[in-house]
């Protein structure tokens, strides 16, 4: 199983932690590095992280760390500062800082590597001072090339929705920057903390009791999840309910949700959301944003508007780069990666395969940056790379191919005559399943393709 550590960013917000299990017997500080440096996808050296103690981070001012005490080097972990899952306030937490430091809020538009003061020319030294993260189109722990997400059309109507009174639900396939827009959001609301309550969660970290159908205790677990996050307390759902009913018109809440398909994982969850939700929607002092898969538009009824009590919120879908959006993205790699460019033909092979997904435009930005193909050896060094290319959401997709049985395994091989072309959704429950994994992406109701090419090769190679 494994120790399991939550670790906080020095200036992310503090309940945005995330966590790394380490296997060893024994673990040291040495082997936290580089289980962080993993995590993050950073390219600095594991040794150069600098790890903090920090207990009780809520209590503390998130921009201090003078009541912290460094880790020292090469020290055994104490299994005594575990921390458990579901108890995000109690224990240790590891604050990570990695040089340098980490200050690139939202308002600057642009989180990228920066060069040394000293004119990098050789065009080698600058691509090894580069880094293109490809775990998604925003990676807000290191500093990478990256799309500034608050020049995206929808965060611009997200944040003016939100604060004119009005919720979203978002939907969209794996790693296509639904995260990203909720930690641009929380960054551009916090830059007035008088006027701005902000609240996130991610329903994933919400652990359910073995038997998800026992009422009482799916409840307890639930109020008692979401009554720490927005209140800091733990509160029996009575006492969450009317909690929620006291809330003052100021300051405004913004309650921000990822992985918000998790309601689903069972009918009390899913019930209890809905109530929880139609208290907010209540409140006039109070905006949502909640995020995730496909598997959201089980929301829907059948005149195409959400199910009460979400049908007051505005239901979404989690646009692909486009043009203009992909051209800016090749300017900023002409200047802080190679400055020769890339050229219009692999920039267009590019746009294709990636389909504007935008974990898999960014594997091949990545895949252009270490091997410079031409058009004729793009497709052999394409299929050459892309396992050394993948990340862990592309890794698992392939796993759970590799496990479906040999019929569904036949559908996925069919579907893949299709290319990139577009074709009639099937709405059986298969198809979906497919949709809620990130394999098929749907820009309507009726119509639905392969997320990516890059997507469609794993499909091809795990199913032949």
């Amino acid at each position: 199983m494994g120790r399991k550590y939550w670790c906080l960013v020095d200036g992310r917000a503090v309940d945005k932690p995330f966590s790394v299990t380490l296997t060893e017997t024994h673990p040291d500080v040495e082997d936290l590095q580089k289980a962080i440096n993993v995590k993050l996808d950073l390219q600095t050296p594991s040794m150069d992280l600098t790890l903090y103690k920090w207990s009780k981070p809520h209590d503390i001012d998130k921009k201090s760390i003078l009541e912290v005490e460094k880790l020292p080097e090469k020290v055994e972990l104490d299994p005594e500062e575990l921390v458990s899952s579901l108890a995000l306030d109690a224990g240790t937490y590891i604050l990570v800082q990695n040089p340098p430091a980490q200050s690139s809020p939202v308002s600057n538009y642009i989180s990228r590597k920066r060069l040394s003061t000293k004119a990098l020319d050789d065009r080698d030294a600058k691509r090894a001072r580069s880094h293109i993260t490809i775990a998604g189109p925003v990676q807000w722990s290191s500093p990478s090339l990256m799309l500034p997400f608050t020049e995206r059309i929808l965060f611009e109507e997200v944040l003016q929705g939100i604060c004119c009174g009005n919720s979203f639900v978002v939907h969209g396939p794996y790693q296509s920057g639904k995260t990203s827009l909720l930690m641009a959001i929380q960054a551009e609301l916090e830059r007035n903390p008088n006027e701005a309550a902000v609240v996130y969660f991610d329903m994933s970290d919400l652990g359910l009791p073995s038997d998800a159908q026992d009422e009482v205790a799916v409840l307890d677990a639930l109020s008692r999840f979401w009554s720490f996050r927005v209140f800091h307390q733990k509160l029996s759902w009575e006492d969450l309910t009317a909690k929620l009913q006291e809330l003052p018109p100021r300051p405004r809440h913004y309650v921000l949700v990822d992985e918000f398909q998790s309601i689903f994982r069972s009918s009390i969850l899913l019930n209890a959301a809905k109530f929880f939700f139609r208290n907010l929607s209540n409140k006039r002092a109070v905006s949502y944003v909640a995020v995730g898969t496909f598997k959201l538009k089980e929301l829907l009824l059948d005149d195409g508007k959400m199910e009460p009590p979400f049908n007051k919120a505005v239901f979404a879908g989690m646009p692909p780069f486009d043009l203009r959006e992909m051209g800016i993205l090749f300017d900023l790699y002409k200047e802080h990666c190679d400055p020769a460019g890339i050229s219009a033909k692999i920039e267009d092979k590019i746009m294709h395969e990636s389909g504007g997904h935008p974990a898999s435009f960014m594997v091949l930005l990545k895949l252009v940056l270490q091997h410079h193909p031409d058009e004729d050896s793009w497709a052999t060094l394409l299929q050459e790379n892309i396992d050394s290319l993948l990340n862990g959401t592309q890794t698992k997709l392939r796993t759970n191919l590799k496990s479906m049985n040999p019929e569904q395994q036949a559908q996925v091989r069919d579907l893949t005559k299709n290319q990139l072309e577009e074709w009639a959704f099937t709405p059986d429950d298969f198809n979906r399943y497919l949709l809620n994994i990130g394999i098929l992406d749907s820009r309507n109701d009726r119509i639905v393709r392969f997320t990516s090419g890059i997507i469609l090769r794993i499909c091809i190679d795990a199913t032949c």
